[in-house]
């Protein structure tokens, strides 16, 4: 078997993020042998297209829900010559989760290949704070674009438009504790799949 620690081909660095971070690997120590690797590779910040797939990995987490600064992520593509979208974090929560979780939206950007895609966006997603003991217990919210309001699926004309998502997407309790399945190295890792 290869060793993924040392990879440089893409796919096999995607492998390596699905083997540790997406929780398929039951050892801690590996895990965080992986996570220190892929900061060194940058690929974790870089993983913008062509897989279907973004990590968003957040560092110093409990500095995060102490400051209750809005964080956004760098934007991302849902495909490559897709859609251009952003994640949008309010750690001290928004709306129903304010104070208690994490509140995490979505916004569609204005893009370079938006003349050429359909509108309004007809691509679901599915966002996840990954479980990093290999228990596979993600907490998972699941965006239709049925579900969605549809001027938040139109494209954009000004940037980008309002954002659409979870107000409380994971309790603040859930990331507090010792013990949290998804706090490693006081990092949490958010990932967004395309839904099929």
């Amino acid at each position: 078997m290869q060793n993924l620690w040392t990879v440089s081909n893409s796919n096999q660095v995607k492998a390596c993020i699905f083997v540790c971070i997406a929780g398929l690997t039951d050892s801690t120590v590996e895990m965080r042998k992986c996570a220190t690797q892929l900061e060194q590779l940058s690929v974790v910040k870089d993983l913008t297209v062509n897989s279907g797939i973004f990590i968003w990995k957040l560092s110093s987490i409990s500095k995060l829900l102490e400051s209750k600064t809005v964080v956004c992520s760098q934007p991302f593509f849902t495909h490559e010559g897709g859609y251009k979208l952003q994640l949008k974090m309010y750690p001290g929560g928004k709306v129903t989760g304010k104070g208690t979780h994490i509140s995490m939206f979505f916004k569609i950007c204005e893009g370079p290949h938006d003349d050429d895609l359909t509108w309004p966006c007809n691509q679901g997603v599915i966002l996840e704070a990954l479980d990093l003991t290999g228990g596979g217990q993600h907490v998972s919210s699941v965006f239709r674009p049925e579900k969605i309001g549809h001027d938040h699926l139109q494209k954009p004309e000004k940037g980008d438009n309002r954002g659409f998502g979870a107000p409380m997407f994971i309790a603040h309790t859930n990331l507090n504790h010792k013990n949290s399945s998804f706090v490693i190295d006081n990092t949490v890792y958010i990932r967004v799949r395309l839904l099929q």
